[in-house]
């Protein structure tokens, strides 16, 4: 939407009261976290995930507009008033609670809460807003009579991106998806009827043309005034003082192209090049946050449901978001969305498996690290696709399977990475032939047995493919694949043995698991620097 066709600012008595600075010394409040009132706020919002999901949005309506035109100027606070205006008034609410948090993001940056210093939790509740207010409006068909709200809420989304891009730079989070939704909703009215054309007076004086260059020059001849640029630099002969500048140049370089190509390689590339460039060593495993486990299953969720152009667009959207960078899994994920959708975004996609087979190889320890509660950069599968990714281009080894096994392997790969891993396990091993073919086939299946949580059927098949490498010796005629099947034997005896029903179930898995990761080493000692210490005996 052009800037002349944005309409005038939306005006309603609490949002003027939003506008306005708070009594005293401190004009955006106070902090509210440890509040009565705001504890009471987020306990019915929090009601929204219990089982009952008995929410009365109204009442969060009435506690967050209080506290923001009587107590404190509050982000998080704002996207509760944004989800229950949608959920009370639909698309009008949606235009007013944006046009909220546009209050408080552009005129109380400074001063509002959560403070400067705590940037994730003004993150979160910013990326709180995009979200639920997007899958909000996938549900929720517009109507004609909803045109002025949605582009009030397309201004104002708008406004936003562009502050908060400026503001946080590579940390902002992305409203890139909620704007893309008003605008499709947008796109679906039906065109409003143009007004009808006055009759002009017939004695209407024609202007002359000294009056019009009296004027000024004819628009024709003089090139309109340029917009002047928000960002710290631009042109090609901008300079940078920091490096946060740069980075978001880099960041709307990466839009521009995703924006005229959703499968551009080089917006993958360049994000991927500034989220990644600057981990020069790995981080201390167990202290970095894990990112949102319901954003972590809503992504996986889509590969699983099959909708693979919208988990490339989300899951891209999340990986600009800290600490999305460090989770590996979505880098599976959307490079298996990209797969899945064919030539036109197959640039994409190998700009996606090289750049991250770039940051495995460069920092091989990444993979075995884990967030504060224990969830990994890596699952199995993950740890196995990397494997599969960052593994040197050699002949022979791990690439001897012959080309029906291989062709197998891969369509399996494709229906477990639809969901339907039994199936795929299935018809995979009731192909199997010779004992070589029957060993590339379990390890390929136990891979997929992991990746779905089943690390017990995964250990079965492994079972089986451990008898043929010793029996075939294959730790000599063939390291790599040897290698790759004692990885997986050792990370499925490590995951059951925090499950052991038993001392002596534990110890034979301790004992299996310390076996595995003694004969996988001398093969491949950085294969082994990759897996997590095996567990101690006890």
């Amino acid at each position: 939407m052009a800037d002349d066709d944005a309409p005038e600012p939306l005006s309603t008595p609490r949002l003027d009261a939003i506008r306005a600075a708070l009594p005293g010394d401190a004009p955006a409040g106070i902090d509210m976290k440890y509040e009565s009132e705001f504890e009471t706020l987020k306990a019915e919002v929090d009601a929204l995930g219990a089982a009952t999901g008995d929410v009365d949005f109204g009442a969060i309506v009435d506690l967050a507009s209080q506290i923001l035109t009587e107590k404190s100027k509050d982000l998080t606070v704002a996207s509760y008033l944004v989800l229950g205006l949608t959920r009370t008034a639909g698309y009008t609410g949606i235009a007013e609670g944006l046009a909220a948090t546009r209050a408080v993001v552009e005129g109380f940056w400074e001063d509002a809460f959560p403070p400067l210093r705590r940037m994730r939790g003004r993150q979160a509740a910013l990326q709180f807003v995009a979200e639920r207010t997007s899958t909000w409006i996938q549900s929720e068909r517009a109507t004609p009579d909803d045109r002025e709200s949605l582009l009030h809420a397309e201004a104002d989304t708008a406004a936003l991106q562009a502050f908060v891009t400026e503001a946080m730079g590579e940390d902002a989070p992305a409203f890139s998806g909620l704007l893309r939704e008003i605008r499709e909703q947008l796109r679906r009215l039906p065109k409003p009827e143009p007004p009808k054309e006055e009759t002009p007076e017939p004695d209407a004086p024609e202007p002359s043309p000294l009056s019009a260059s009296a004027v000024g020059p004819a628009s024709a001849d003089v090139a309109p005034p340029a917009v002047a640029s928000s960002s710290p630099a631009s042109g090609a002969d901008a300079t940078f003082s920091t490096a946060k500048e740069a980075g978001v140049v880099v960041m709307k370089v990466a839009q521009f192209f995703r924006e005229a190509d959703a499968f551009d390689a080089v917006a993958f590339g360049l994000v991927r090049a500034l989220r990644w460039g600057a981990i020069t060593a790995p981080p201390p495993t167990g202290k970095i946050p894990a990112p949102p486990a319901a954003r972590r299953n809503a992504l996986a969720g889509m590969l699983t449901a099959g909708n693979h152009a919208v988990l490339a667009r989300e899951g891209e959207a999340s990986f600009q978001q800290s600490p999305f960078h460090f989770w590996l899994d979505l880098q599976r994920l959307v490079a298996s969305a990209l797969k899945a959708l064919g030539p036109p975004a197959a640039p994409a996609h190998a700009a996606v498996v090289d750049a991250t087979a770039a940051l495995v190889r460069r920092l091989p320890m990444l993979p075995t690290l884990t967030f504060q509660d224990k969830t990994p950069f890596a699952d199995p599968l993950t740890a196995a696709w990397l494997d599969e990714i960052a593994a040197p281009a050699e002949g022979g080894g791990g690439a001897s399977a012959d080309s029906a096994s291989a062709e197998a392997i891969q369509a399996a790969r494709e229906q477990a990475s639809g969901g339907d891993v039994p199936g795929a396990v299935a018809a995979l091993m009731a192909g199997a032939g010779a004992p070589r073919d029957r060993f590339e086939r379990g390890v390929a299946a136990a891979e997929m047995c992991l990746g779905a949580g089943r690390p017990d059927v995964a250990l079965a098949l492994l079972d089986d493919a451990d008898d043929a490498l010793r029996a075939h010796r294959l730790d000599v005629w063939d390291p790599v694949a040897a290698a790759r099947a004692l990885r997986l034997l050792y990370t499925c005896a490590t995951a059951l043995t925090g499950t052991a029903g038993s001392p002596q179930r534990k110890a034979a898995l301790t004992e299996r698991a310390g076996d595995a990761f003694g004969r996988l080493a001398p093969l491949d000692p950085a294969l082994a620097m990759r897996s997590t210490p095996p567990p101690a005996k006890g």
